[in-house]
């Protein structure tokens, strides 16, 4: 109607927003010039001459359409980013791509697995750390056939060994499932002959026994590869044994029993004594010395060098120490002696650097390579290990393992003892001990590389 005033529009000023009396011609906020609208004033002249002559302008309350038309596009914006975001994140957490990720990270030392690990066990929770973790690592990346048969028993939602599984662990961006490998604790106990003897897990001193029989109980471990030591001074001398070994959930049994002897010498008065290529005295006048505290591991063999230079006979007294006898008898003269014909050298007039009676190779051709001892296997081993390094090396400073495969055939696995004091003096690192070789002796005696099937080895020592 003429004469009513519109009351859902209000005066404002169309540069800053303020709002406007009725009759100003300026801006009282920003000082701008008020221009006149359409409409029809109170009296019925057209508002837009009435405001023109008052000097202000009439607009609409409601927003301009090209601000609708900003949030509009912005709007749109961010729905297309949240979009590509969850797409992303589907596409990361699926199922089959965590599990490649798990497996990669389990074959990688060099990779974190602590974020893709979890465990049932309360203590082991808590040491759920990427170190804690390698000896794991170690396992899966030294046996990539086992990696791969872990990975084949996770797609079928098994469980590995007892001791790894795939399993589903809550969700990451509270929609996408998050999955992680859980590992069961494992246990070991070290079984060890001698009091205050110090125990070393990957070279890390962890405990120390009080008694002379002693079981360590250690753990919660993860699941893996670890070498677990044990060291004690006996008469001056330092004697350590140690176990490499893979371990998995459960607890295990490990002995690391120091075996040690007391035995005499027997030889000519002022003749240098060695024991495996190394000086452990001198014979006294009455042509004895006395050996104490020595320990029973690898070979032992002694032989001497009287004042002439005359070497005596090399005798290999392991066997004999185990059975009881501790009287040896080392003279140049008289190679009769030999208390083990078959691991001796004859005498000689030319004083010899090393020990070279290793293995006989006049009966080489004799021996049942189907039906070898387990010395003999390690022996045979040795002779193709001996040439890949450019320093001496014994079976002490090797780690054999051997065992029937599903075909009936012995297999060797061999590994580096980085324990031993050769290793030592090379400086390899303890606490590790890497694959160095595997190999198989087949159906017809003959010694192969189990990884090329290679035959390497038709005669025994060869």
């Amino acid at each position: 109607m003429l004469g009513e005033k519109v009351m859902d529009e209000q005066l404002i000023c169309s540069e800053c927003g303020a709002k406007t009396r009725q009759g100003d011609a300026f801006c009282q906020n920003c000082g701008h010039k008020l221009a006149a609208v359409v409409g029809q004033d109170e009296d019925g002249t057209d508002s837009a001459v009435a405001d023109t002559r008052r000097g202000y302008q009439r607009t609409s309350s409601q927003p301009p359409k090209s601000f609708n038309k900003k949030l509009g596009v912005l709007l749109g914006l961010i729905v297309l980013v949240l979009l590509g975001v969850y797409l992303g994140l589907d596409s990361y957490y699926q199922p089959q791509r965590q599990l490649d990720r798990v497996v990669t990270a389990l074959g990688s030392p060099s990779e974190g697995l602590a974020k893709y690990t979890t465990t049932d066990d309360p203590t082991l929770q808590n040491d759920i750390t990427d170190k804690n973790l390698k000896p794991t690592q170690r396992y899966f990346k030294e046996n990539q056939q086992q990696l791969a048969a872990l990975k084949a028993a996770f797609k079928r939602n098994s469980t590995y060994k007892n001791s790894y599984s795939f399993e589903k662990n809550g969700n990451a961006w509270l929609f996408f499932p998050r999955y992680k490998v859980k590992i069961k604790a494992a246990y070991v106990k070290l079984h060890v002959n001698h009091a205050d003897a110090e125990v070393y897990q990957n070279g890390k001193k962890i405990a120390e026994t009080s008694q002379k029989r002693s079981v360590k109980r250690i753990g919660p471990l993860f699941p893996g590869n670890y070498t677990f030591k044990v060291s004690k001074v006996l008469s001056g001398r330092r004697i350590t044994t140690s176990s490499t070994t893979t371990i998995f959930a459960g607890s295990k049994n490990i002995s690391l029993n120091i075996e040690t002897a007391n035995f005499t010498l027997h030889g000519d008065p002022g003749a240098l004594v060695y024991l495996n290529n190394k000086k452990i005295g001198t014979f006294a006048g009455d042509g004895q010395l006395e050996v104490t505290n020595y320990p029973l591991k690898g070979k032992l063999k002694v032989y001497s060098i009287n004042t002439s230079k005359k070497k005596s006979t090399t005798v290999n007294i392991t066997n004999e120490l185990r059975n009881g006898i501790r009287d040896f008898y080392l003279s140049a003269g008289n190679a009769e002696n030999n208390t083990d014909g078959s691991a001796t050298d004859t005498a000689s007039s030319d004083v010899s650097s090393s020990d070279t009676s290793d293995s006989d190779t006049s009966t080489n051709s004799q021996v049942d390579t189907k039906n070898l001892t387990t010395e003999q296997v390690n022996d045979w081993v040795l002779v193709h290990l001996k040439p890949n390094y450019d320093f001496q090396v014994t079976e002490d400073d090797f780690i054999f393992e051997q065992h029937k495969n599903d075909d009936g055939l012995l297999e060797i696995h061999v590994r580096e003892n980085h324990d031993s004091d050769n290793m030592r003096a090379q400086n390899a690192s303890p606490g590790h001990n890497p694959g160095v070789g595997s190999y198989v002796i087949d159906g017809a005696g003959n010694l192969r590389n189990s990884i090329t099937n290679e035959v390497i080895a038709t005669q025994y020592g060869k």
